[in-house]
């Protein structure tokens, strides 16, 4: 009823109860609640007083949760508001450092005190790894020689920063369509233009809507208006930090007013927060080239469960074309594929604990809605009292928390459908890559949907080529990659068929 006065008033009155009965998150609450109210009744100063006294208050209580990473996670998603809010506030004080630094404090948290825990080496000890100033945020660029560029979506304007290799911080805030949200849009363009969906979306695949550009339209909102701010030089990194459903984005298929697509200009990664990639950076000291033999480990078309999963609860399909992906690179990489039968979730568990690389050609699903009950999961074949879904909450467990041993692999190959989505949450992307970076693992290379078979082994070919005969990067090895199916004429310029796998983490 915009009754600010009188809001404020119960507000007060709802903290004094909380302080007297000793209710934390009822004070944490409270306090949101009263910035809230100052901010919409345009006292600012007092607004992001009693935020950071909230934010204080819920880092008390995460300190309670200790090294429970499901518990914090669930936790957080009342707890990010507090920071959205207090971007907000800081954007209308002209205050766009400060907001970065709040923003990077509400990303990633859990993730980021595994990889803290691990940099030092007391995973069972419960570190809270302080946040980063703009000055570390600005190492960061630099030591990545790379362009920064992050995200924020709020409910009717986009915050974007870019930082430079050199420490530039730049601010823009552009306003938001008001007849589509950008969910809306990013969904319209998966499904219509791009016409592709996740296994679990409730509509068949349809005609594509070629009447709207919507990959122009999301150039047009999310890089034309910091263009200017990008490298020129098309071998410079550039790592978006996408917020909300932004992760769905395919950043390497935006369309400018030209036609060109963004990896035509740029080199393209992609990473959940920018502190969880400073800590990534320094974790592990990895290879110069990558492995062969016996230290890779590559799987294709396992003998899949019998378990009936997704909308339709139908069992699996065997996946010839993951068969031939496998055959193809193991042979390039000098080892042998793990195929069929012989694709057990226990062998292939105890052999990732030691391999240096891990490439899986397989199913992969997303989210509770197949019955497995995790964000995601990738299908080996089922053996004893393995059911062949090795999920999320599995990889985390066996690798990524405390009573788990680190993964040694330099890069995974996640050759699936989703296995780059998840459940979107205040913490961030929940699924397969959070599960993996927890796990140790430096680079990471997903994908945002399905792509058919024989594009996806003219990718990745090209992709393992590029590393090992040209001495590419991985991100310039993806890039490359990609050109060739764009401009190739053996290849697809359909970017449904090249845009769907995305770099995450280290390039080299």
């Amino acid at each position: 009823m915009r009754d600010y006065k009188k809001a404020i008033d119960y507000l007060k009155q709802q903290l004094a109860i909380s302080k007297e009965i000793g209710n934390r998150r009822g004070v944490a609450v409270s306090l949101n609640n009263l910035g809230l109210a100052l901010q919409k009744s345009g006292q600012l100063v007092a607004a992001e007083n009693h935020l950071r006294r909230a934010i204080a208050t819920w880092e008390d209580i995460r300190k309670l949760l200790l090294t429970k990473d499901t518990w914090k996670v669930s936790i957080f998603e009342e707890q990010a508001r507090t920071y959205r809010i207090l971007q907000q506030v800081l954007i209308a004080r002209k205050q766009p450092q400060q907001a970065l630094v709040i923003s990077e404090q509400g990303r990633t948290r859990a993730l980021v005190e595994i990889l803290y825990r691990t940099r030092h080496n007391k995973p069972k000890q419960e570190l809270i790894p302080p946040p980063l100033t703009l000055t570390q945020i600005q190492q960061v660029a630099n030591k990545k020689k790379a362009t920064l560029v992050e995200y924020f979506v709020t409910t009717d304007e986009l915050y974007i920063w870019v930082i430079s290799p050199q420490g530039k911080v730049q601010f823009r805030s552009i306003k938001l369509p008001k007849d589509i949200s950008i969910q809306q849009l990013v969904k319209i363009t998966r499904e219509k233009q791009l016409n592709v969906r996740g296994r679990n979306s409730n509509n068949p695949p349809g005609k594509k809507d070629s009447s709207t550009n919507r990959l122009k339209q999301l150039h047009q909102l999310l890089i034309k208006p910091i263009a200017d701010l990008l490298p020129k030089n098309e071998q410079q990194k550039v790592i978006f930090i996408p917020h909300q459903e932004l992760f769905l984005v395919p950043f390497v298929a935006l369309q400018d007013e030209k036609d060109k697509y963004l990896i035509e200009k740029h080199t393209i990664l992609t990473a959940p927060s920018i502190q969880a990639l400073g800590l990534n950076q320094q974790d592990k000291q990895t290879a110069p080239i990558l492995p062969r033999g016996k230290d890779v480990l590559i799987v294709g078309n396992p003998t899949m469960p019998k378990k009936k999963v997704g909308k339709e609860l139908e069992p699996l399909k065997q996946l010839e074309g993951a068969e031939e992906e496998a055959k193809i690179i193991a042979k390039m990489l000098g080892t042998k594929p793990i195929i069929g039968s012989q694709a057990t979730e226990s062998t292939i568990v105890e052999k990732m604990s030691s391999a240096k690389l891990i490439h899986f050609a397989t199913h992969g699903l997303l989210d509770g809605i197949n019955a497995i009950g995790s964000p995601g999961a990738i299908t080996f074949t089922p053996f004893g009292k393995d059911d062949g879904f090795l999920t999320t909450s599995e990889i985390m467990e066996k690798f990524g928390l405390p009573s788990g041993q680190k993964l040694q692999a330099d890069l995974v190959v996640l050759s699936a459908c989703d296995t780059g989505r998840g459940d979107i949450r205040g913490e961030g992307v929940i699924g397969l890559s959070r599960a993996f970076m927890a796990s140790g693992v430096p680079t990471l290379v997903v994908s945002l949907w399905k792509v058919p078979d024989d594009d996806t082994v003219k990718l990745m070919k090209e992709f393992y080529t590029n590393i090992y005969n040209h001495k590419l990067d991985k991100a310039q090895a993806m890039r490359q990659a990609m050109l060739k199916m764009l401009k190739d004429e053996d290849g697809d310029p359909d970017p449904k068929n090249w845009a769907a796998f995305t770099v995450i983490g280290k390039t080299r």
